[in-house]
């Protein structure tokens, strides 16, 4: 079967940036933030280790997941064309209809902290498949049942691929008395090579649409269908929300460079 070709997702480059000298300083000011940001919460989850009791082969394997060496493989999404755009655009609309957010680590930590930026509490859950693909949430920040009764919540990741830790997720808020629990994902569909399809084909509850192929070999695949039926609404950062720099607006005096 010839699937159809779907092209890299475009990227800001680096000549361009470097004409734009303000959006340059911009973007580095933004991932020196976010970067330390990530530490401070990898180093805050390291200390609530001792609450759970967990067994001490997973005690150590939590301890390493959770070292700030790791905060490098936190995803910087900014390096696309727009989706900081897209991210401000959306915390601007969003953060007035919903209470509290939960940034699924490590790929919606990103989403999480742009909605922060803009004053919007939100927290991050460390989702984590341990030895023997044992899937489980794993918190970064303390809270209580009263912090999240009767709330609107929003989740926030890149794509969805089984939707087992958006479920396992979303089933425990509302178990906790959350008013309804809504997603928001950077993209719709998601890339997978054959490979790592092969890996998970047994947790899919359902044969997903492929869309096309990309150049390195991954395929373009609709999983959408794969967010469970607990989630109230679902918002998708590329397809519902626009790239233009006026959104950046907000953002940019928050990290203090008011000028253009």
């Amino acid at each position: 079967m010839n699937n159809k070709f779907i092209p890299d997702r475009e990227e800001y480059e680096i000549n361009g940036l470097t004409e734009d000298l303000k959006l340059s300083e911009f973007f580095y000011a933004f991932q020196q933030n976010f970067m330390s940001y990530i530490e401070e919460n990898l180093s805050q989850g390291k200390t609530m280790l001792p609450l759970f009791n967990y067994p001490p082969e997973l005690n150590r394997e939590l301890e390493k997941l959770l070292s700030t060496e790791k905060k490098e493989e936190f995803p910087n999404f900014n390096r696309y064309l727009g989706e900081l755009e897209r991210a401000c655009h959306v915390a601007q609309t969003l953060s007035k209809e919903y209470d509290l957010g939960f940034g699924m680590a490590k790929k919606g930590t990103w989403l999480s902290y742009v909605f922060q930026l803009h004053g919007f509490p939100s927290y991050e859950k460390y989702a984590i498949r341990g030895k023997g693909g044992r899937r489980f949430i794993f918190p970064l920040h303390r809270m209580n049942s009263d912090q999240i009764k009767n709330k609107k919540i929003l989740l926030f990741d890149n794509d969805v691929v089984t939707g087992g830790s958006v479920k396992k997720l979303s089933d425990s808020l509302l178990d906790r008395g959350a008013d309804k629990v809504s997603l928001l994902l950077i993209y719709k569909n998601t890339r997978q090579k054959i490979e790592a399809l092969n890996f998970i084909v047994d947790k899919l509850l359902y044969i997903p649409r492929i869309i096309g192929e990309t150049k390195l070999g991954e395929y373009l695949m609709d999983t959408s269908p794969s967010i469970p039926s607990s989630i109230h609404a679902r918002y998708f950062l590329e397809e519902n929300f626009y790239l233009d720099r006026k959104y950046l607006d907000n953002l940019w005096r928050i990290l203090k460079y008011n000028e253009r």
